[in-house]
């Protein structure tokens, strides 16, 4: 019959730190599962929580269950540590890098063979078979294979800790150095626990086995690691860093649009404050609104991802140009959006500003001769296609005496005064057509839905009128504009941009010749409907 004393007693010694390494096993595996070194770290603790729950049931059984106890539950658990603990060092040095993909992490484990050995002989290998009743305690007798056991397990330790050493010379970044620091240390506290719990015999002062409770200093280290050194982290924690640290603005909103929480990158680019409560949509530019409202709600009401959407932000009053990349989840059962957030103003300036120049001219914003043939084209298929009756108009345009302005005032003054002339012709046109520049002093309109040519003699006169009203003016610098144009007409002329440009530069070129300052419309077949 068991004493009061005999229950608790060895209870208090072993399994009060046997509930704590259960606890630290079961707050490391659950942290990343995925992750081997978290189930490796687990699987060493939860070892240490096998020994001293062993220890503990020895304890409560006669002295003749101690043998087969040791052999079959305390020397084995003592044969997998080691194993664990090789695969674990591999794992966050270099060296499983160097290793054979052949054998590693398999050749570790080779030590798990001395556990079949041990069942199928049923011989004590590393363990003591012989065991005396001392006050409450069952001790090992301190024998050969007992020692044995102790100094293999010192060497295990002092192995770790020379590969420690080795990759902590050769580590450069500094919180790995601070770890592997942090591990030697542990290992070299276990290294004298052992020794000194190991080799000393307590007799009846010390529960039996106590160089076990090494496993104690083991977890402990492993705590400060977690908390010092950002190791073994959890899923949640290395998304929070995710979240913090990502650049990018970052936003949860539940189904109504609000933000219930923002990472630095949203605070920063939406200039929101710490307990902010703000919609998403107060940000929506009120010409996107629709838009977005619709994505939005179609995303959230079919469980869809939100790709790629271009919307305008205003933010300050300053508008911006904001891509959005979102995708749904519950969060307490409840519908929300994760919405990544990219600031592509600047991007879409310089996208925008190169779509320009592909069809417009850098110096006076007119179209240029790319975009001038194009849109010619497009309206004559349109003409066709429609057996439209009215007429179309090319208008070449060549500047008098411009190599004059440029001589006389210089370029500068030259190319404020192409500024000029393009501003009057893209007043003159209103919604009448196109305005280009071919290069140079050229210039050409492309005029649409002309009813007659009465129509275009009428237009022609009223831009000579628009243009002797407006001659450049800068400072005390006064230059009249001077122009010589020449008139093709489709399809009097032709159907094609080159076939009428050619035409309307002869006629530009007759008017060159002569007096200059006046229009011409090629003569020939005209249609004066």
């Amino acid at each position: 019959m068991l004493h009061v004393q005999q229950v608790i007693i060895p209870f208090l010694a072993y399994m009060i730190p046997a509930f704590y390494l259960f606890y630290m096993a079961l707050d490391i595996i659950s942290r990343n599962p995925r992750k081997t070194e978290h189930r490796l770290v687990s699987l060493m603790i939860f070892s240490y929580f096998l020994l001293l729950v062993e220890e503990y049931l020895r304890h409560l059984l006669p002295l003749e269950y101690s043998p087969v106890l040791v052999n079959g539950w305390f020397g084995n658990v003592g044969v997998i540590i080691p194993a664990l603990g090789f695969h674990f060092i591999a794992a966050i040095t270099d060296l499983h890098k160097k290793m054979p993909r052949h054998l590693y992490p398999y050749i570790f484990y080779l030590p798990l063979v001395f556990i079949l050995l041990n069942a199928a002989t049923e011989t004590t290998m590393f363990t003591s078979r012989e065991f005396v009743q001392m006050g409450i305690w069952k001790v090992p007798e301190y024998n050969t294979a007992y020692y044995t056991t102790v100094t293999f397990g010192n060497i295990i330790i002092m192995v770790y800790m020379m590969i420690l050493a080795f990759y902590l010379q050769k580590e450069l970044n500094r919180e790995r150095k601070r770890l592997y620091k942090t591990l030697l240390l542990t290992m070299g506290l276990m290294l004298v626990w052992t020794s000194v719990f190991g080799y000393i015999p307590f007799g009846s002062g010390l529960p039996p086995h106590p160089f076990i409770y090494a496993g104690i200093i083991w977890g402990f280290a492993l705590r400060l690691a977690m908390n010092r050194h950002n190791f073994l982290t959890t899923f949640k924690s290395r998304y929070e860093t995710l979240f913090n640290l990502n650049p990018l603005a970052i936003l949860l909103v539940n189904r109504t649009g609000l933000i219930i929480d923002s990472n630095p990158g949203a605070k920063k680019m939406l200039y929101l404050e710490e307990n902010h409560d703000t919609n998403i949509s107060e940000f929506i530019h009120p010409g996107v609104m629709k838009k977005w409202e619709q994505a939005f709600e179609s995303g959230l009401n079919d469980q869809l991802k939100i790709k790629g959407l271009e919307t305008r932000f205003m933010i300050n009053d300053e508008k911006k140009d904001v891509v959005i990349e979102g995708d749904y989840l519950l969060v307490d059962e409840h519908p929300h959006y994760i919405l990544i957030l990219r600031d592509v103003t600047g991007d879409m300036e310089k996208s925008r500003r190169i779509s320009f120049l592909a069809y417009h001219d850098y110096l006076t914003g007119l179209s240029n001769r790319r975009y001038f043939y194009k849109r010619f084209e497009e309206r004559v298929k349109e003409w066709k296609e429609n057996h439209e009756q009215s007429l179309l108009a090319l208008v070449l345009i060549d500047l008098d005496h411009f190599k004059h302005v440029n001589d006389q005032y210089g370029h500068t003054v030259g190319d404020q005064f192409l500024k000029h002339v393009a501003y009057l012709l893209k007043e003159s046109m209103l919604d009448q057509g196109v305005a280009a520049r071919l290069g140079g002093d050229e210039f050409v309109l492309f005029l649409e839905n002309v009813s007659s040519m009465d129509a275009i003699k009428e237009y022609m006169s009223e831009l000579y009128q628009t243009i002797n009203k407006n001659p450049f003016v800068s400072g005390n610098i006064h230059i009249p504009v001077n122009m010589s144009i020449g008139v093709s007409i489709c399809p009097s002329h032709g159907e094609t941009c080159d076939e009428l440009l050619r035409y309307a530069d002869q006629s530009m070129y007759n008017i060159k010749k002569s007096s200059g300052n006046d229009f011409e419309i090629f003569p020939g077949k005209q249609d004066t409907t």
